[in-house]
């Protein structure tokens, strides 16, 4: 008896835990990205040789999706030539102290321009030969977009990125309670990676589609941001900047009342490439913006639906169930041993 009332308890504190992890509070499964970094560990070594001196990303900010286009200053402070892999991370997460943990998913049509030409990219698969200078990490390559990089001594690379992301799938969690609103990141962190600070950097975001301000519930940086009601943008600018997890963009935003086929919107991505391509963040004055807030990063919904009746059936129902089975037919046993013994001491 005394074994089974121990395992009972690690079995209790096993399903505990499974509980905790299955109710993690966070934003998930938003769409967004980071800024690009060295694909390869040997290539770190270059890190402090390029500066990310200038950073312009420009989002069209759509119900359900956005499109991104990032263009980037890339100064080689070195007297040699440097070529290597640079790429976007993808199904990422990072942590922040507004919702605990935020993740972000694929991104979608990615084209690369270095110097005004088209280069190629590849979304790594895993096991890919051509990539596979380390054996054991070989199934975590498929987490990346790649292409190669030339940086001239002494000068200053550009460096235009265009895609699409979805933001529909958004998961705002909080124990059992969810929302699904559509979510936006963009990671600026990540530019911490390179050589010095970031000199200059601008992003905009243009709300479209009849997205007004309104729509806008939550922006982190929260004091960051500024809004032009009559264009429908909204600026963070910055100055020698050491980016942090503080600077990360997050933005929460209501959602479309229909679906949105993220497929079909790719297929026309060339159009909405032209389309960012019209704004041209240098040329906006930022007088005529004015402080803009957003705070609510918050779960509305009760926790009373399918989803948390199912978990917390799964989490605590079905243990609690075998217990009670367990329990059942120990006791039985423990009865029916008892009664025999009886019987057998009755002449």
């Amino acid at each position: 008896m005394r074994k089974f009332f121990v395992v009972l308890f690690f079995f209790i504190c096993i399903t505990s835990k499974i509980f905790a992890n299955a109710a993690a509070p966070g934003f998930y499964n938003n769409g967004g990205s980071s800024d690009f970094i060295p694909f390869f560990f040997s290539d770190a070594q270059y890190l402090d040789k390029i500066q990310m001196q200038s950073e312009q990303i420009t989002v069209l900010l759509y119900p359900n999706f956005a499109v991104v286009r990032g263009e980037y200053n890339m100064l080689n402070l070195s007297n040699k030539e440097i070529i290597f892999n640079t790429g976007y991370p993808i199904n990422a997460s990072y942590e922040n102290e507004l919702v605990s943990r935020v993740s972000f998913e694929d991104i979608y049509g990615l084209k690369v321009f270095v110097d005004g030409k088209d280069v190629p990219n590849e979304k790594l698969k895993a096991g890919d030969s051509s990539y596979s200078f380390d054996e054991k990490k070989r199934n975590l390559y498929n987490n990346w977009y790649v292409w190669k990089s030339d940086f001239k001594p002494g000068a200053i690379t550009k460096i235009k990125v265009y895609f699409i992301v979805n933001t529909s799938n958004s998961i705002l969690r909080k124990g059992y309670s969810r929302d699904n609103d559509n979510g936006f990141v963009y990671i600026l962190e990540s530019g911490k990676a390179w050589a010095k600070n970031i000199e200059s950097g601008r992003i905009n975001i243009q709300l479209m589609d009849g997205l007004t301000a309104k729509d806008i519930m939550g922006v982190s940086p929260n004091t960051k941001f500024k809004i032009n009601e009559e264009s429908n943008s909204l600026i963070y600018d910055f100055k020698n900047l050491e980016p942090t997890p503080k600077d990360n963009v997050l933005i929460r935003y209501k959602s479309a009342k229909s679906k949105t086929d993220i497929q079909s919107i790719v297929s026309n991505s060339a159009k909405y490439f032209d389309e960012v391509d019209r704004i041209q963040p240098a040329n906006i004055i930022a007088e005529s913006y004015k402080p803009f807030t957003a705070n609510d990063f918050e779960v509305h919904d009760s926790g009373f639906n399918v989803f948390s009746t199912i978990m917390l059936f799964l989490v605590f129902g079905v243990p609690i169930i075998i217990i009670l089975v367990i329990a059942g037919i120990v006791i039985y046993i423990v009865k029916r041993n008892r009664k025999k013994k009886k019987q057998a001491l009755t002449p």
